[in-house]
């Protein structure tokens, strides 16, 4: 059986998404309705819908197509920081349908999960820095300190990262993060710490910037998103599971 794949959404990362699916690039699954500001394509149809749009279409968008039955792939997953977005979702009965986040531009989300869930106490930490110019600014340093959870209201297109490691490690209220800015960066960089009561767990990595998203989006998020869309069109469980029906966020 062949997944329908909607997009919503189709800059960088749609965009990339969307050559893909037509091309036949993506196993088992094939390209549905795409629908962006220009265009409001019927989605009705689709198995799943790739939501890549950004946190305001996300927050406008995504509730109502998981109302309508419609599985998830939320891509601006920074969305989830955003109240509106958890109290729309908190009003969805468990079992409506799925909303799933990729690992994006990390890995290594099952090990620091089980190290996590398997301590009785663990600090997680992400250290993010990017070109200066994707964060807004000229300048080389610290342009951010804080919780996941105020790095995706202050960086909202750029703080996936942060929430997708959040959400499958200490929520996103008890996990750190520390954006910096570099003029001369051509890569976006993630270092990743978890201390736990069964180990210490270090993990980096050093993207390519996915073309027109202005150092925003990793090149390696596309194909993230097709690993997991895959999955799905073969019956398996993929990406990280955000609860319906709940305010625990």
């Amino acid at each position: 059986m062949t997944l329908t794949v909607g997009l919503l959404g189709a800059g960088a990362l749609g965009g990339r998404l969307q050559a893909l699916l037509a091309e036949g690039a993506v196993a088992g699954c094939r390209l549905g309705g795409v629908r962006t500001r220009a265009s409001s394509a019927d989605l009705g149809d689709v198995g799943v819908v790739v939501e890549s749009a950004g946190v305001a279409a996300a927050v406008a968008e995504v509730p109502a197509l998981l109302a309508e039955g419609h599985d998830v792939v939320l891509c601006s997953c920074g969305a989830l920081a955003e109240p509106a977005l958890v109290r729309a979702l908190a009003e969805l009965p468990s079992g409506t349908a799925r909303l799933l986040v990729p690992a994006g531009a990390i890995g290594g989300l099952e090990l620091f999960r089980a190290a996590v869930r398997g301590s009785a106490t663990a600090r997680v930490q992400l250290h993010t820095t990017k070109a200066a110019g994707a964060l807004g600014t000229a300048e080389a340093g610290t342009v951010f300190s804080g919780s996941a959870r105020a790095a995706a209201l202050a960086f909202p297109r750029t703080a996936n990262v942060a929430v997708a490691l959040a959400l499958a490690t200490t929520g996103l209220d008890d996990t750190e993060v520390v954006v910096s800015a570099d003029p001369t960066a051509t890569r976006t960089r993630h270092v990743v710490s978890v201390d736990s009561d069964l180990g210490s767990y270090r993990l980096e990595v050093t993207n390519v910037p996915a073309p027109g998203s202005g150092g925003r989006t990793s090149a390696v998020t596309a194909w993230s998103v097709v690993t997991l869309l895959e999955a799905l069109a073969q019956g398996h469980a993929a990406g990280l599971h955000v609860p319906l029906g709940s305010t625990q966020l």
